[in-house]
């Protein structure tokens, strides 16, 4: 991935790019990126423009001075900051874990800069798979439908 810094009204922030496409902004929230992202990131960039983002705290992006600058508004500011910068109008945005949560986030503050996100690992524990309501648990009886699914 090619890294480069871009400038802002809120800092200069440190972004990884690849692929071709639609814009597809990813990042984690608190995590920092090296600029070989993971798998999520990889498979993003056969189908879009990838921009990998290290957030304020993150890195080489602006250091954090308050706590207050941890959390999802202030990435939410950031982020749309990120955007304008970059010339796009609407992006895509993708997140797992915290990134998940700030992508949900994200959609409801900011619609109309989003043509779509993609969220993932949203959940904090596995305590889902022994709720015998949820379809990942052995003691649903619909829990065959979903393993035959995710098996094609």
């Amino acid at each position: 991935m090619k890294r480069s810094r871009i400038q802002t009204t809120r800092g200069t922030f440190e972004v990884f790019t690849e692929g071709k496409g639609q814009p597809i902004a990813v990042t984690h929230l608190y995590q920092s990126f090296r600029g070989n992202g993971d798998f999520f990131t990889q498979k993003l960039c056969e189908h879009y423009r990838v921009i990998l983002i290290n957030l304020r705290g993150c890195h080489e992006s602006p250091s954090i001075n308050d706590r207050e600058e941890y959390s999802m508004e202030t990435a939410i500011q950031d982020l749309e900051a990120i955007r304008t910068s970059l010339g796009y109008s609407a992006w895509a945005f993708a997140g797992t874990s915290a990134g998940g949560m700030l992508a949900l986030q994200y959609a409801v503050e900011k619609p109309s800069s989003l043509t779509k996100i993609i969220a993932g690992g949203l959940t904090p524990s596995f305590a889902y798979l022994d709720d015998e309501d949820s379809i990942y648990s052995t003691r649903n009886p619909r829990a065959s439908t979903i393993k035959e699914i995710m098996e094609k």
